[in-house]
C-alpha cells in the first residue's frame, strides 16, 4: 500500500531516462528564444516558434503533473494567477520587470505548493506565454483591424524570457529552504 501511495504522489517522470523533465524543457525554450532574438531575421522566426512551441508543451507539461499533488487546485490557481499578473498587468519586457515579477509569482506558488516548491515555482512562467498569446489575439480581435499579431521574437532584450524562468527557479528554491528551515524548527 505505501508504494501506490509513494507513486500517487510522483511527479510525472521525465522522457530521455528522466533528463528532460518539465522545467528543463521550460528552460531549453527560454533558450531557444534568447537565440530568436539574438539571430534575428528569417531564422529567428523559426526560431521564435520552436521555443514557443517547446514552452507550450512544457506548460502543458506542468499542467498534466498536477495531478498529483495533494493542493494541485491551490498551486494551479496561484500559478495562473501569477502569470495572469504578469501578461496582462505587468507585460515584462525589461530585465527588472522580468525578475521582480517572476520572482514574486514563483513565490507565491512556491509558497502554496510547500512541497517540491522549486519545481512548482515554475508553473507561473510556463503559464505565462500561453496567456501571452491570448492576451495579444484578445487584443488583436477588439482592435477593429488596427492591430496584428506579431511572429517576430519578442522586441524585448535577448535573455528577459530566460530571466523570467529562473527568477521564478530561484524563488522556487529560496522558499523551499526556508519551509525546510521552518519544519525543522516546528519539530
Amino acid at each position: 500500500m505505501a508504494a501506490v501511495q509513494r507513486q500517487r504522489t510522483a511527479p510525472a517522470p521525465g522522457l530521455l531516462g528522466g533528463m528532460l523533465t518539465p522545467p528543463v524543457l521550460l528552460l531549453l525554450a527560454g533558450v531557444v528564444i534568447a537565440l530568436a532574438i539574438l539571430v534575428g531575421g528569417p531564422v529567428a522566426r523559426v526560431l521564435n516558434g520552436v521555443g514557443g512551441l517547446m514552452w507550450v508543451a512544457a506548460a502543458g507539461w506542468m499542467l498534466g503533473a498536477l495531478r498529483w499533488p495533494r493542493n494541485r487546485l491551490a498551486i494551479g490557481l496561484t500559478g495562473l494567477a501569477g502569470a495572469v499578473a504578469m501578461a496582462v498587468v505587468v507585460r515584462p519586457g525589461t530585465y527588472p520587470e522580468a525578475v521582480v515579477g517572476f520572482l514574486l509569482a514563483g513565490a507565491a506558488v512556491a509558497l502554496v505548493a510547500n512541497e517540491r516548491s522549486g519545481i512548482w515555482a515554475l508553473l507561473a512562467p510556463a503559464l505565462y506565454f500561453p496567456l501571452h498569446i491570448a492576451v495579444a489575439i484578445g487584443r488583436v480581435a477588439l482592435s477593429d483591424g488596427t492591430r496584428e499579431v506579431r511572429t517576430d521574437p519578442p522586441p524585448t532584450e535577448a535573455f528577459v524570457p530566460l530571466a523570467m524562468i529562473v527568477a521564478a527557479a530561484v524563488a522556487g528554491v529560496l522558499v523551499g529552504r526556508w519551509n525546510s528551515r521552518r519544519a525543522d524548527t516546528i519539530r
